[in-house]
């Protein structure tokens, strides 16, 4: 619940900054999905990886690692964010181009 609650918060501040400025190519904007794909990697992984390393304190128990279809997805959402950080870093390079040609 905390990576979710912090990822909601970089990127209202992602949000914010948008309306403020007006421009999405931002070096900002571009830690902020890098920050959010991150937090959203390491949110999905954690839990399961924690759960199983305290499990093997347990004279009994076996060591498993599930990956539940959610955890999937988190991690696919994770990596958008990361491609689409690239994406936003080619755009910023592009309009640095611009601004010095103008």
């Amino acid at each position: 619940i905390v990576f979710v609650f912090v990822t909601f918060i970089i990127l209202s501040m992602f949000m914010q900054d948008l309306y403020k400025t007006g421009k999405p190519f931002t070096k900002k904007s571009i830690t902020r999905l890098r920050a959010i794909a991150i937090i959203s990697m390491i949110g999905a992984v954690l839990p399961e990886l924690v759960s199983s390393i305290a499990g093997m304190f347990d004279a009994d128990a076996v060591f498993t690692l599930e990956v539940n279809f959610a955890d999937i997805i988190i991690i696919l959402l994770a990596a958008v964010f990361g491609i689409l950080s690239e994406v936003f870093e080619y755009g910023y390079e592009l309009q640095q181009e611009m601004d010095e040609i103008a």
